[in-house]
């Protein structure tokens, strides 16, 4: 039909008709449960020919299964290796649903089950500094469900957990449970912490660093009133290793205490984690404490509001808890 230039209507058309656009169709409802079964033989398996085996089917179909549904998602879902295929972290987060769709299918006989589409999460998230797995976990979540909304509040651990309390959070990330005795929670993981050291310092020869050896160094640290749960944590392992931190500088982002580190002010205790290493490897070592191994680190927990959990909610927890349990991919 041929479109009039001046006003975007076909010649002798209705002009009191207005013509709204549709929106575009939610990705994740296009899915179908025979491309999550193939995909999920793929992932179990490790291997096209394998999963064509056990389902009966043949390795071209299995694959185009999944370019189906990478092209539904909008992102790569397996790697091919010359012997085998390894996931995506996307791919990693869509074996979890894959899972509970189709076991829900077999138990209802439905002919098919859609993933939840809609809805929205408000999240807590520790303000100063963020643990590397959080910004996977919400990545991983977005990729899966992109239309639902997720409301991220930074908060220490006390105000995340009165929230949880009062209703105004659906879930949070914390290093400590400590102040609430009935909120459901549970730990995701121990994260690594290292210390940024100033440029010439003499612990940079060496590979780890004690704890202890820190005792007569100044700390940079956040505000407790900012990250209770991290400058809590930093506490307890200074008193492992016998001695009380003397802080000299207080800085509310990673960037400024490592600014600071370079300036010759202090040490900075941080998460260990591939973004900190390209920025500050030189300067960064692992930490122990009296030469223990994996010794010093930093607890994460995830706790949510005392109502049972929805599904859009049930599905976040699955991911987080299945990201958790694998290490992050490396460029």
């Amino acid at each position: 039909m041929a479109i009039n230039g001046d006003n975007g209507m076909a010649p002798g058309a209705n002009k009191g008709i207005v013509v709204k656009k549709q929106p575009p169709v939610n990705a994740m409802d296009r899915i179908s449960s025979e491309d999550l079964r193939d995909f999920l033989a793929v992932a179990e398996e490790g291997d096209f020919a394998r999963a064509a085996q056990r389902l009966g089917s043949h390795p071209m179909l299995l694959k185009e299964s999944v370019r189906e549904l990478e092209r539904d998602i909008g992102a790569p879902l397996i790697i091919v290796n010359p012997t085998s295929v390894t996931l995506t972290g996307a791919g990693d987060a869509l074996v979890i649903s894959a899972r509970a769709l189709l076991a829900s299918q077999q138990a209802s006989r439905a002919p098919r089950t859609r993933l939840p589409a809609n809805g929205q999460l408000r999240i807590g998230v520790p303000a100063a500094p963020l643990p590397p797995l959080i910004p996977r976990i919400l990545s991983a979540f977005r990729t899966l469900f992109p239309r639902v909304a997720l409301n991220i509040r930074e908060a220490s651990d006390g105000a995340q957990l009165h929230e949880l309390e009062a209703g105004l959070l659906d879930i949070g990330f914390v290093h400590s449970a400590h102040g609430s005795a009935t909120l459901p929670w549970e730990a995701l993981t121990e994260e690594a912490l290292c210390v940024i050291l100033p440029p010439r310092h003499p612990l940079l020869t060496l590979r780890t660093v004690a704890l202890e050896l820190l005792a007569a160094e100044p700390f940079i640290l956040p505000p407790a009133g900012l990250a209770d749960g991290f400058v809590a944590r930093i506490t307890q392992l200074c008193a492992e290793a016998d001695f009380r931190p003397r802080v000299s500088h207080q800085a509310h982002q990673l960037s400024t205490a490592a600014g600071l580190v370079a300036a010759g002010l202090g040490v900075a205790i941080v998460p260990c984690d591939p973004d900190t290493d390209d920025h500050y490897g030189a300067l960064l070592r692992p930490l122990t404490v009296h030469g223990r191994p994996a010794s010093a680190t930093l607890p994460l927990l995830l706790a949510r509001g005392k109502g049972a959990p929805g599904v859009v909610l049930g599905q976040f927890v699955d991911t987080a808890r299945r990201l958790a349990r694998q290490p992050p991919a490396r460029e």
